[in-house]
């Protein structure tokens, strides 16, 4: 409502507020000066973050199935040994590995986790070598399968999810599996967020033999392929936040055809917006339900 000239106010209410984290952005401004941070007395604390001591390589790829060279970076932890387990991560919109490594680092150190070596695959027009302009949106055709078919204005980027899931699937592991020396992860998992969690969630789906889990936080289309049998081993956790409406009812459609084709699903609300700080504890809760629980949620010895 309007208060005054310049001057209005809303009022919202909102489930879970006590242990919320919110930002409140006024449309139109920009800068961090703007942005308003609100966490309820009993949200949940932020994981431990440190500086990093693991090791990041930045590497390209030329993709066959893209035609391009792409980016990749590739996280090893902390004295990694090969010879003992670990397991794979493979991150969507994986240029945020070096943030992400920052929160995963202490859990491994601490035992908490298994040792995990994580694949990051950036998205977009940057991470194409040299940088191109197509004149679409890059990490949209890559990520939204059938995309070109359902908007006009990415009719002339063709089917470039078929090509992306070519690239994760099974080239960008080769690059990863032959710096390994034939080492198996005892895990191999997919993660992303919004536009990311479409492509985890349908290539965990059409591409079983590359994946083991799938950590999908706030897909935002409906689900495209259908629950095959040959993906029945495949775990899925799935989540998005309380205040995200549209990007929450999609998520969870997609928990419960899951579950009524007899799938692994485990599925979480968080009270948050659609925020990177969301998906903080997403990835934390999502690995460790996959590395260190067993199927029916017991904790593995």
């Amino acid at each position: 409502m309007r208060v005054e000239d310049g001057l209005f106010a809303s009022q919202f209410r909102l489930r879970h507020l006590d242990e919320a984290h919110l930002w409140f952005i006024p449309r139109g401004q920009g800068g961090d000066e703007h942005v308003l941070d609100f966490e309820g007395a009993q949200a949940r604390p932020p994981p431990e973050q440190r500086e990093t001591a693991g090791i990041f390589e930045d590497l390209t790829l030329d993709s066959a199935a893209h035609g391009e060279t792409r980016r990749l970076i590739l996280y090893w932890p902390p004295q990694f040994n090969r010879d003992e387990p670990f397991a794979l991560l493979t991150l969507m919109d994986g240029g945020s590995i070096r943030h992400d490594a920052r929160f995963l680092e202490p859990l491994m150190e601490s035992g908490h986790l298994p040792q995990i070596v994580v694949l990051g695959v950036p998205s977009g027009a940057e991470s194409i070598v040299p940088e191109p302009d197509y004149g679409f949106e890059v990490r949209a055709a890559d990520y939204l399968p059938g995309l070109h078919e359902r908007e006009e204005r990415f009719s002339e980027a063709g089917e470039r999810f078929s090509a992306h899931l070519s690239f994760v699937a099974d080239e960008a592991p080769a690059l990863v599996a032959a710096r390994l020396e034939g080492r198996e992860p005892v895990q191999s998992i997919i993660a992303g967020f919004s536009n990311g969690a479409v492509f985890a969630h349908e290539a965990a789906l059409m591409r079983p033999g590359a994946f083991t889990g799938a950590i999908v936080m706030s897909r935002g289309w409906r689900p495209h392929a259908e629950p095959g049998e040959d993906a029945r081993h495949v775990r899925f956790m799935l989540s998005a936040g309380l205040y995200e409406l549209g990007f929450r009812i999609t998520t969870r459609e997609a928990a419960q055809t899951l579950r009524e084709a007899g799938f692994d699903v485990r599925y979480t609300d968080y009270p948050d917006g659609h925020s990177r700080r969301q998906t903080e504890y997403a990835l934390i809760d999502g690995l460790m339900a996959l590395l260190t629980e067993d199927a029916d949620g017991a904790q593995a010895p």
